[in-house]
């Protein structure tokens, strides 16, 4: 059964190994709403671990395993804690 998803959400984990695994995943601002996503997002920080629920399975990522987390997704907002960059250089 193929799923069709939006590729315009997703979520890139890179590990400190240098593989990197991607999910796409349901908007969460439907979900959380704009001001709980922060606290959402802290929860997980505090918590030192990335947890993802595919397909029935749960798969927890210790953050001691991760070099860096990157998220695209249509916020709609800017998340209070983030600094806003104009432009990355290379």
């Amino acid at each position: 059964m193929e799923i069709e998803v939006e590729e315009s959400r997703y979520l890139r984990i890179r590990f400190t190994n240098g593989t990197e695994r991607s999910f796409a995943f349901e908007p969460i601002i439907d979900k959380v709403g704009a001001s709980m996503l922060s606290t959402h997002i802290q929860k997980m920080l505090d918590s030192r671990r990335l947890i993802l629920q595919i397909e029935g399975r749960i798969i927890i990522f210790p953050f001691d395993n991760i070099e860096s987390i990157e998220v695209l997704a249509p916020w709609g907002q800017a998340l209070p804690e983030a600094l806003i960059v104009q432009h990355e250089f290379t």
